[in-house]
């Protein structure tokens, strides 16, 4: 693979031939909200974490004519490799996507939408990072239901089922084997993410509506939202952070009135309909969570997390385009082999159960 990158901004600021985009909304620049709710172990540097994150980025649509994609992220073009960050196909992201052997097989293509960059196999992922660029393409006028879509032949169930409820039929998908093949696409249509780093951009209020809508109707989607769901992460099965007294969290929560909730084990339009229905979220950091784009704009969340930068403060950002309250409860955190381990302390939960029951009416 080449290392003579072309970042997609440069082609389109020197009128490459063969490049061009078309904005639907436009970058935001202003600070971040701050937390309605802090509570627990606040690190030092949550300010410069927090506050530093200060824009949202563009939102659009590429179209890149004759352009060769291999892996998920590797897009050629003249011999060159294209770099589109805001999707995460950023040169250090592609070099580490960069196959060992060359692709055993090639495929010719025309128009077609890709909805290219690394985490499409994650829930959380899809549902930020993929599934609204989706809606860039119905704000900018197209329709969905015409379109060829060109994707990853190993991606998830939940992607597909999520295509279905929007009106895409599998025949207007073809897949590619993203380890062994080249796709060469006459014109490739881009959207782009909606957010860069922990920031969103607030086109993201109307995809969520138009999301909600098309899984649960237009009267389906206006109801009473009453429901407080705690939701856990218990039973998901990744360990890369864990709340090690979980259990005690859940059971404490459930007495005052929360509905413990694992979004993993339910259908999507079941998983929609429920997180439609909810006027406030508690719950670990992590996908689960980011169902909060289908509560309403009065609604309140709640995150538990770790000291540690990572995993960040993109569900702020989403709460904030949403015009969400969002709070944070900070749980000691230990690290065993890379992963983190939480404890939510004994003082900090009654705190958290004392101010949740102040909401409850």
């Amino acid at each position: 693979m080449t290392s003579d990158y072309l970042y997609v901004g440069d082609a389109i600021a020197w009128s490459l031939p063969g490049f061009s985009f078309e904005e639907a909304a436009p970058v935001e620049k202003h600070l971040r909200p701050s937390p309605f709710l802090l509570l627990g172990p606040v690190p030092r540097e949550f300010g410069s974490w927090y506050y530093g994150d200060r824009q949202a980025p563009s939102v659009g649509l590429f179209r890149i004519d004759a352009v060769s994609l291999r892996g998920d992220r590797i897009l050629c073009r003249d011999g060159r490799t294209v770099c589109i960050e805001q999707n995460g196909m950023h040169p250090q992201a592609i070099e580490a996507a960069a196959p060992a052997a060359a692709p055993a097989t090639e495929s010719r293509h025309g128009e077609a939408v890709l909805l290219c960059g690394p985490a499409y196999r994650m829930y959380g992922h899809w549902l930020v990072d993929f599934l609204p660029r989706l809606h860039v393409l119905t704000h900018l006028g197209l329709d969905l239901r015409t379109l060829a879509y060109l994707l990853p032949d190993d991606i998830a169930p939940f992607a597909r089922a999520w295509l279905r409820l929007l009106g895409i039929a599998d025949s207007q998908v073809a897949t590619y084997d993203v380890r062994t093949e080249t796709c060469h696409v006459a014109r490739a249509l881009v959207p782009t993410a909606f957010r860069g780093d922990g920031r969103a951009n607030t086109l993201l209020a109307a995809a969520a509506r138009s999301f909600r809508e098309a899984v649960l109707g237009e009267a389906g989607a206006c109801v009473t939202a009453t429901r407080r769901l705690f939701v856990s992460r218990r039973n998901w099965g990744n360990d890369s952070r864990t709340l090690t007294n979980a259990r005690a969290v859940e059971a404490q929560l459930a007495e005052d009135g929360f509905e413990i909730v694992y979004p993993e084990e339910m259908g999507i339009p079941d998983q929609v309909r429920m997180f439609s229905e909810a006027r406030m979220l508690v719950g670990e950091y992590g996908s689960g969570l980011h169902n909060s784009i289908f509560c309403g704009p009065d609604a309140t969340v709640i995150a538990l997390r770790g000291t540690a930068g990572h995993p960040g403060f993109l569900q702020s950002g989403l709460c904030a385009a949403l015009g969400q309250r969002m709070g944070y409860v900070f749980c000691g955190t230990g690290d065993e082999a890379g992963r983190q381990r939480l404890v939510l302390a004994d003082e900090d939960l009654a705190l958290l159960r004392s101010l949740l029951a102040d909401q409850s009416g």
